[in-house]
C-alpha cells in the first residue's frame, strides 16, 4: 500500500487553478491489520520521525520503504494534474485535472475507468488520507466562500499554509511541499 501520508489539495475557479501536494511516499509491506494499526499509530502524533517509524514498523512486523521523490501534482499545458495512489494486489489511482472554472475527478483501478466525474464553476477537491484531509479542511473552511474573489494567490497562499499545518501536525513536518499555480493573467 503506497501513498497513505498523502495530501493533495486543488482549487478551481473563475480566478483560475491551483494545487498542492506532499512528495512523500512511503510503502508498507506486511499483514493488512499491522499496516491499519502502524497508521493509526503515525496519525495519532506518537511517532515524530523516519527512524521512530522504521522502528515502530520493524517491532509490528512490517517492511517499509520512504521516499520524498513522489511526483504528486503537475502541469500539462494549462492543466494541473494531482494523483494518489494504493499499490497492492491492484493498482488504484485517483486523479484530480483543473483548470480555470472546470475539474474532472478519475478514479482507475489498473489501467481502466471505474469513475469520472466533471465539474463546472469553482470548488476544493481534496486527496489523501482521512487524517491529512479533515485538517486541511477545517482550516479552509474559514475561507472557501470567499475564495472565488481572491487573487489567486492568495487562494495559493491560504492552501499552502493550510497544508504545511496538516502536515506539520502529522509526521509530514519533514517532507517536500510541491506547488502549482494557474493564473488565467497569463
Amino acid at each position: 500500500l503506497g501513498d497513505i501520508v498523502s495530501i493533495v489539495v486543488g482549487y478551481y475557479g473563475n480566478n483560475g487553478a491551483v494545487i498542492v501536494g506532499d512528495r512523500r511516499n512511503i510503502i508498507f509491506r506486511g499483514d493488512p491489520e499491522k499496516r491499519k494499526e502502524l497508521e493509526k499509530e503515525l496519525y495519532s502524533g506518537k511517532i515524530k520521525d523516519d527512524e521512530e517509524l522504521k522502528k515502530v514498523a520493524e517491532n509490528m512486523g512490517i517492511k517499509i520503504f520512504i521516499e520524498d521523490e513522489r511526483e504528486k501534482v503537475r502541469k500539462i499545458d494549462n492543466v494541473l494534474v494531482g494523483e494518489v495512489k494504493s499499490i497492492g494486489a491492484d493498482s488504484q489511482r485517483r486523479r484530480m485535472y483543473l483548470t480555470k472554472g472546470k475539474c474532472v475527478v478519475v478514479d482507475i483501478l489498473n489501467d481502466t475507468i471505474t469513475n469520472k466525474s466533471v465539474k463546472n464553476g469553482s470548488g476544493i477537491i481534496l486527496f489523501g488520507n482521512r487524517y491529512l484531509k479533515n485538517i486541511v479542511q477545517e482550516e479552509l473552511k474559514k475561507y472557501m466562500n470567499n475564495f472565488g474573489r481572491m487573487n489567486i494567490s492568495d487562494v495559493k497562499n491560504i492552501i499552502e499554509n493550510a497544508v504545511k499545518n496538516a502536515m506539520v501536525q502529522h509526521y509530514l513536518r519533514n517532507s517536500i511541499l510541491y506547488i502549482l499555480i494557474e493564473n488565467p493573467l497569463k
